[in-house]
């Protein structure tokens, strides 16, 4: 990926005009009935993807997804009843497949 350690080193530098474009996508998802679960499931896998694009060391890649997902789970644990209105948001079925 490209390096972009200040943003590493500070997790709150982040673009929001990004965030919000692709919070607007996961609503419009949500209300076309799309589960969160496959939502969250694209969104990593594209986000991988990306990342591979740019950056062909993969342990790279990871650790940045790895970041990404620890820092938005810091920022914003939601509490039970919140995820109770969250229609799919149980936890994901484990998914074994072969490459």
């Amino acid at each position: 990926m490209t390096d972009h350690s200040s943003a590493r080193e500070n997790p709150e530098i982040e673009d929001e005009a990004v965030m919000d474009r692709v919070r607007q996508l996961v609503g419009e998802l949500l209300e076309d009935d799309v589960s969160p679960i496959v939502i969250a499931y694209a969104m990593t896998y594209v986000a991988t993807e990306l990342g591979l694009r740019v950056e062909p060391d993969a342990r790279r890649v990871l650790s940045t997804l790895l970041a990404t997902m620890a820092h938005a789970a810091s920022s914003a644990v939601p509490d039970e009843t919140e995820l109770d209105a969250v229609p799919g948001s149980g936890p994901a079925p484990a998914r074994v497949t072969k490459q």
